[in-house]
């Protein structure tokens, strides 16, 4: 059976969805120094913003080409929007954290990306209609996106796994 009859938008949208909030993250600092946290947060909270105002319009489009039977296409605008969207991971990534939080914030960084790599993941099973291939990025996307929201959550993120 081809992924065109198998894979429903919603279930692909909600995929990119949750990614997206990941991403959509305010990032707090756990130090001892509160205006330095502060900050970090705000320039975050900036940063991720931006991604997920990327990904709204790559969710958009995707519902779009899906709603016209269209796999190939959502695999399209999936790779027309990632470097934008990794642009700004890598943005977040370089952000320098409050000392003592680095591994912290490392660590959710790499989540965020984990569940970025299984949206360039989607988009090669949809243009190669391998359902074997979405069917398994489904299940690795749903463990990172759990994976990233708790480090987030416990780390105080304000906007991040909300």
């Amino acid at each position: 059976m081809s992924l065109r009859r198998r894979v429903n938008a919603p279930a692909l949208l909600c995929a990119l969805a949750a990614a997206a909030a990941l991403t959509a993250a305010g990032c707090g600092g756990g130090g001892d120094d509160t205006s330095s946290k502060d900050r970090y947060i705000t320039s975050a909270d900036g940063i991720c913003n931006e991604a997920r105002q990327v990904s709204t319009a790559m969710q958009q489009q995707i519902q779009q080409v899906m709603g016209q039977g269209n796999v190939v296409g959502a695999a399209q605008v999936i790779n027309q929007y990632q470097p934008e969207y990794r642009r700004h991971l890598d943005r977040l990534a370089a952000l320098a954290p409050p000392k003592g939080d680095e591994s912290q914030v490392k660590a959710v960084v790499a989540a965020m990306n984990e569940s970025a790599d299984d949206v360039a993941a989607e988009s090669r099973a949809l243009a190669g209609n391998d359902q074997a291939l979405f069917d398994q990025v489904a299940a690795s996307s749903r463990t990172h996106q759990a994976r990233a929201q708790k480090l987030a959550k416990a780390y105080g993120y304000k906007v991040c796994g909300g």
